[in-house]
């Protein structure tokens, strides 16, 4: 059965408004409560934000894995959606590739508003140091982290439901919750949209 348009709309947080790009924390807005979304340069972040978006092209995908260097802030309605920036690419001028950026780990060690960090991983990828430093930064400072494993298309059911069971085992009562989407197919968005509404957006 088609989607009508009003359906379609059901499974989207509506539309937002980009509020810019920020190079610093002191410089970001703080009204509001927020939720981030932290990954790999290559884990979907940007794809994810545009597939939940009504106004998608609001969200700049960059050609290159990488590239953004800076924090990027959109609001609905009483909550901020914050895309970081992506970490581990092999063309970056860090000295380690794995390191957190200083902008991303300012934010995460010292940004107060933080009421749900999400963190995607490629799901032919695995949790390596860096993940694992962003999931005990989150503990340490008591703000529910969310697993969202991207690119399931990628994946059969048995094969994903192999992965999820792995990760639960590995890093039992780490994860507030998983989720398991494709942004290129929008499989689960809907899941992932009434998560963050939940949260105020």
């Amino acid at each position: 059965m088609k989607k009508t348009n009003e359906n379609v709309d059901k499974e989207l947080l509506g539309e937002a408004l980009f509020l810019g790009s920020f190079a610093d924390v002191p410089s970001m807005p703080t009204e509001c409560s927020e939720v981030c979304f932290i990954g790999r340069s290559n884990s979907g972040k940007s794809t994810l934000l545009s597939a939940m978006m009504k106004n998608s092209s609001l969200v700049k995908i960059s050609k290159q894995p990488g590239s953004t260097r800076t924090v990027n802030f959109f609001q609905k309605n009483n909550l901020y959606l914050v895309d970081l920036p992506g970490y581990g690419y092999a063309k970056t001028n860090f000295a380690n590739r794995d390191t957190l950026s200083k902008i991303l780990d300012d934010y995460l060690t010292r940004r107060l508003n933080i009421k749900t960090a999400f963190l995607l991983l490629d799901c032919n990828r695995d949790l390596k140091e860096t993940e694992e430093y962003v999931i005990d930064l989150m503990k340490k400072r008591h703000i529910p982290l969310v697993l969202v494993l991207t690119k399931i298309d990628r994946l059969n059911q048995g094969e994903l439901a192999k992965l999820k069971k792995k990760i639960q085992n590995d890093f039992e009562g780490k994860f507030f919750q998983i989720f398991a989407i494709s942004g290129r197919e929008r499989k689960n968005i809907s899941e992932l949209v009434n998560y963050i509404k939940s949260l105020g957006g």
